[in-house]
C-alpha cells in the first residue's frame, strides 16, 4: 500500500530554475570553484552608526540615512585604507581600483541580486542615502538591466533584519571580498569597549587598532539598506571574551585576548552597548587573514567615528 515503504517519497511540486536563478547558481558555483574562501569575523559597536542614522541630513526629513548608508560610507573609507580589498582577481591578476563601486545585496522574488552603487568614495552620506534608495527601489520594481550589477569592486550583504548572528557570505566573482552584516543587539561589555577603547586585537595580537572587542558576528539594516533593526535582541552574553579575529593573537603569537578576555576589565566596570558582528569573506589567494583582521579593525574605527559623516 502507498506509504508502507518508509523510503517512499512523494513529490509535492517541482519547478525549473528561472534564467536569473540559473545565473545566480552558476556564479556561486564559479566562486566556490575558483576562490579560496576564508571568513574572519569581528564584533563592533553600532552605537555611533545608530546615532548618525537618526540625523536628518536635509532639514525636512526627506533624507535620513539608515545604518547601512552609514556603513557604506565607513566601508569606502576603510577600502581607501586597505585598497587590496577594493579589487578583482581574474586570470592570475589582482586588479585594484580607484573607484569604490560597492554592490548592495537585495532580496527580490527572483533571488538575491547585487546592484552596484558606483564611486561611493566621492559621495556624501546624503548622496549615498538618496542613490542607494533609488537603486534598490528600481531593482525591486523590476526596472534594471545587467549593467545595474556590473563593475562592482566590493559587496555588502545584510541579513540583520532576519535575525542572523553569523553567516559566511560567498564572494561575488571576480571580486576578492564581501562583507556580511548581522543584527544589532544590546550586549553587556567592558566600559572601555563602549567608549571605543577596547583592546580589539589586530592580526599580530598587539592590541590592534583602537575600536571594538573583536568578536564573532552581529547586525545591521536590511539587504536593501534600510535600517531594519531595533536595539532588540536577547541582550547577548554578558561580557564576551573579546578575542581578536585570529583568536590566538595572530602571526606575532601574542596572547591575543581582547578587553575582558582575562575575566573582565581591570577597573571592573561594565556597561551596555549596541553591538553588531561583521563577517568578511575574502579570497585567500589574494589577501591573508591578517589583512582581513586589520581591515575589520579599521572599519570598526570608522564606525566609532560615524558622527563625522553627519557633522
Amino acid at each position: 500500500m502507498p506509504g508502507d515503504d518508509p523510503a517512499e517519497r512523494t513529490v509535492a511540486s517541482e519547478r525549473s530554475l528561472s534564467p536569473m536563478r540559473r545565473t545566480i547558481a552558476s556564479r556561486l558555483q564559479e566562486s566556490y570553484r575558483e576562490a579560496v574562501h576564508v571568513t574572519v569575523s569581528r564584533e563592533v559597536s553600532a552605537t555611533a552608526a545608530l546615532a548618525a542614522s537618526d540625523v536628518e541630513l536635509d532639514g525636512d526629513g526627506s533624507v535620513s540615512p539608515s545604518v547601512t548608508d552609514v556603513l557604506l560610507r565607513a566601508l569606502s573609507d576603510s577600502l581607501a585604507d586597505h585598497p587590496s580589498f577594493n579589487a578583482t582577481f581574474e586570470d592570475g591578476t589582482h586588479r585594484i581600483y580607484e573607484q569604490h563601486n560597492i554592490g548592495v545585496a537585495v532580496d527580490i522574488d527572483e533571488g538575491l541580486v547585487t546592484p552596484v552603487l558606483e564611486d561611493v568614495g566621492s559621495k556624501s552620506l546624503a548622496e549615498i542615502t538618496r542613490e542607494r534608495r533609488r537603486l534598490t527601489d528600481r531593482v525591486r520594481a523590476g526596472e534594471y538591466s545587467m549593467s545595474t550589477f556590473e563593475n562592482g569592486t566590493f559587496t555588502v550583504s545584510n541579513l540583520g533584519p532576519l535575525g542572523s548572528d553569523f553567516f559566511t557570505p560567498v564572494i561575488n566573482p571576480p571580486e576578492v571580498a564581501i562583507l556580511g552584516v548581522n543584527r544589532i543587539r544590546e550586549a553587556v561589555v567592558p566600559a572601555t569597549a563602549a567608549e571605543g577603547r577596547d583592546a580589539g586585537n589586530g592580526a599580530s595580537g598587539d592590541g590592534g587598532p583602537a575600536g571594538d572587542a573583536g568578536n564573532g558576528a552581529g547586525g545591521d539594516g536590511d539587504p536593501a539598506g534600510d535600517a531594519g533593526n531595533g536595539a532588540g535582541g536577547d541582550g547577548g552574553p554578558a561580557g564576551d571574551a573579546g578575542n581578536g579575529a585570529s583568536g590566538d593573537g595572530g602571526p606575532a603569537g601574542d596572547a591575543g585576548n581582547g578587553a575582558g578576555g582575562d575575566g573582565g576589565p581591570a577597573d571592573g566596570r561594565f556597561t551596555t552597548d549596541k553591538r553588531m558582528t561583521l563577517d568578511l569573506s575574502f579570497d585567500h589567494r589574494v589577501v591573508d587573514g591578517a589583512d582581513a583582521a586589520r581591515f575589520l579593525g579599521t572599519l570598526a574605527d570608522h564606525l566609532n567615528d560615524a558622527d563625522a559623516y553627519v557633522g
